[in-house]
């Protein structure tokens, strides 16, 4: 067991979640959204694994006082609803977080003073039985997995799992992929047929999932639910660690910063004409960016002009940093070297940087 002594030394006092985002509260994107292929949908930092065939409603869900989580300070969920069914032998969909390298180091993994990690959740599923958490390096192509239950159908119930430290292989220190953290909801025979492997070995398809029985694919009137999400240095799961709403946010945009357009008065850029089709905008983010964004998202953003706002045909980046870039927005009738206004045509229009992993 762990001493307070032992504790002290594994866990700071604060910022000891590995994982950003584990009570679900941030949702840049979107509270809710139908889910055809792997990506980010809703809740940021969680990544919905999709493979094989099937379709999912992903949604942030408010939580209440008759939920058991709430009485531990969580307010939302994300919760996964199959609304295709798919049960073929390369079925694979998960609940995955991705973790960047240099967020790792102070595991000493490649070391014999490599932790051990304790993932602690909180879950709800209408399916009940045997469910698998995994562990992948990306760095060593390793895994290591563990098994779970859910014993009541219908009720959160309250899970932890501990995982061996790896002391052969070593996160890369830097800013891409290290760790996936993966909870499955639904695999076929390829991800089945082989063993668990619960301390880290090299990657097999076949030894992924090996033991799962929940299959939220099986039945469109499947779903599962998570919340409480902690992963940390140790054997014991601490009580979750609950940063404050900016802080958390800000760790958020580092990987995904949605420009906030509750307001069609919320101005983008202001933005000069090189010629009568293209004009370039200065866009400065909250926070550094983990990379300079690979691509952005974007919708109904225009040019004041004339009391009006006109839609751009494009909108693209130009030049990329971590702290900001130079947006090339592109329309008709524009007078060269004239300074425009970039705002959203309406409420719900925004754009967004991606630096996700």
């Amino acid at each position: 067991p762990e001493t307070t002594g032992t504790f002290a030394t594994e866990n700071s006092l604060g910022m000891r979640n590995l994982v950003i985002n584990g009570n679900m509260q941030i949702a840049q994107r979107a509270t809710s959204a139908t889910v055809t292929a792997q990506g980010y949908y809703t809740v940021d930092r969680w990544r919905q694994q999709l493979a094989g065939g099937g379709t999912y409603t992903q949604a942030q869900t408010a939580l209440t006082s008759s939920n058991a989580p709430f009485a531990d300070g969580f307010s939302q969920s994300i919760k996964y609803d199959c609304t295709t069914t798919y049960t073929g032998v390369d079925s694979f969909v998960a609940h995955r977080q991705i973790i960047e390298g240099q967020n790792l180091q102070q595991l000493a993994y490649g070391t014999s003073s490599a932790k051990s990690l304790t993932l602690s959740f909180w879950v709800k599923s209408n399916v009940t039985g045997t469910a698998i958490a995994n562990l992948y390096s990306v760095d060593s192509n390793k895994q290591i997995g563990k098994t779970y239950t859910i014993d009541v159908a219908n009720t959160w119930e309250y899970k932890t799992v501990t995982f061996a430290g790896d002391t052969s292989s070593s996160f890369d220190n830097d800013n891409a992929a290290s760790l996936y953290v993966n909870f499955v909801m639904s695999v076929g025979t390829n991800y089945t047929s082989g063993t668990l492997q619960s301390t880290w070995t090299n990657f097999v398809n076949a030894d992924f999932a090996s033991g799962q029985t929940i299959d939220i694919s099986a039945s469109t009137s499947n779903e599962i639910s998570f919340t409480g999400v902690q992963l940390e240095a140790g054997t014991t799961a601490t009580p979750f660690e609950n940063l404050q709403y900016g802080t958390q946010l800000a760790l958020c945009q580092r990987y995904y910063y949605k420009w906030n357009t509750a307001s069609s008065n919320n101005w983008v850029a202001w933005a000069m004409a090189a010629n009568t089709t293209n004009m370039y905008g200065y866009v400065t983010f909250p926070t550094t960016m983990r990379s300079n964004p690979s691509s952005i998202e974007y919708s109904g953003l225009g040019w004041w002009v004339g009391g009006a706002v006109t839609v751009f045909s494009a909108v693209a980046i130009a030049e990329s940093g971590t702290d900001s870039c130079t947006m090339n927005f592109t329309s008709t009738g524009l007078t060269a070297e004239k300074m425009y206004a970039v705002l959203p045509n309406g409420s719900t229009n925004y754009i967004a940087f991606v630096s996700e992993l």
